[in-house]
């Protein structure tokens, strides 16, 4: 939704389909029907009816443009929702609509003091309510997914050449931000095949949270070690990646809370961990301590990282190293060898020579 239209497009994937329809609801002509004492909403729903065909109902509808997104904002503070960024936020069609009906009973005023919605967007934003209100009524997916990007960040994706477009956008995010911020650059891509191993069950989308966070693994290294673990979760919660929803996010920041051995009653933590089911919290906490011994084991050292394995049994944590690796400081890798068995759920753990 833009300032003088409303698109509606099919998505497929990654691009658009070739169903779409372009329509005179943009925020300045539905705020001047809103404005001219006829019933803007039938006027809508007229228009809607007429031109925005049922087969582009589907389950996902993604709210693209400044208002949807002043929308976002205003209504996650309302909300109180655990992560405070647009992009990737996930509600319900029927919280959405609920809200949008609580924005057009707002007297101008107090639109003008909602949090988070810039000024510039206050006067529209009724409009903004009204369109998604009535375009969600018509098409009725189960759930809407914002976005914090728009049109041109749309067209400079589509200059990008073909092999480019499928790159994961997660991952490469993780990579160009944690890895010039790392001590050893290179240590990321060997904790990806050394952790490869902790999860048997692990899908298509728990691997790629697993290789982003070997890419932001070091990013905390630089501040004092007392702040490391609550900076580090901040800081992945909040940055601007996309190609992630808020539940992808909190499980990063989790494991870099538990990478760096944050507690997992620090209070920071609250409350976005609680979008993390028992299970994501489990494999976070477990992914974040492999990482944590990876480090001391190794002493950053890829090279030495190679020599060693962990097996996660049944009944113990096993941590089985080669015979040119020497574990140093036994003490501290025990120490960290107890975190991740504990995470694990396991009482016993043990250092063993790996099979030649």
């Amino acid at each position: 939704m833009g300032g003088g239209s409303l698109e509606v497009a099919e998505a497929l994937d990654d691009r658009v389909g070739e169903h779409w329809v372009s329509l005179p609801l943009g925020a300045l002509p539905v705020e001047a029907l809103m404005q001219d004492g006829g019933d803007a909403k039938h006027r809508i729903d007229a228009l809607l009816a007429e031109n925005l065909p049922s087969t582009f109902s589907q389950s996902t509808f993604f709210a693209v443009g400044g208002g949807w997104r002043a929308f976002a904002k205003a209504q996650m503070h309302a909300a109180k929702a655990p992560v405070q960024v647009v992009h990737g936020y996930r509600i319900a069609t029927k919280e959405a609509r609920a809200f949008a009906k609580t924005i057009l009973r707002l007297p101008p005023n107090k639109l003008a003091d909602l949090t988070g919605v810039p000024r510039r967007r206050a006067r529209t934003l009724p409009a903004a309510a009204l369109v998604l209100d009535r375009v969600l009524r018509h098409l009725a997916p189960e759930h809407v997914i914002f976005s914090a990007l728009g049109l041109r960040e749309g067209w400079l994706y589509s200059q990008l050449p073909h092999e480019e477009r499928y790159l994961d956008p997660l991952i490469e995010g993780a990579q160009l931000v944690g890895l010039p911020w790392s001590r050893v650059p290179n240590f990321a891509h060997a904790l990806v095949p050394w952790t490869a191993g902790l999860f048997p069950d692990e899908g298509t989308a728990d691997t790629r949270l697993r290789v982003a966070l070997c890419a932001l693994s070091d990013l905390g290294w630089r501040d004092h070690a007392d702040v490391r673990a609550e900076e580090s979760f901040r800081r992945v919660l909040q940055f601007p990646f996309i190609g992630i929803e808020h539940v992808e996010r909190a499980f990063l920041a989790v494991a870099l809370n538990a990478r760096y051995a944050g507690r997992f009653d620090a209070p920071w933590l609250s409350p976005a961990i609680g979008l993390l089911s028992g299970k994501a919290r489990s494999r976070a906490e477990i992914l974040g301590r492999a990482i944590l011994l990876a480090y001391r084991l190794s002493g950053g050292m890829p090279a030495v990282l190679a020599g060693s394995r962990l097996v996660i049994g049944s009944k113990r944590l096993r941590l089985e190293v080669g015979r040119l690796v020497r574990v140093p400081d036994s003490e501290a890798v025990s120490e960290r060898l107890s975190l991740l068995a504990t995470a694990a759920g396991l009482r016993h753990f043990e250092i063993t020579e790996l099979a030649e």
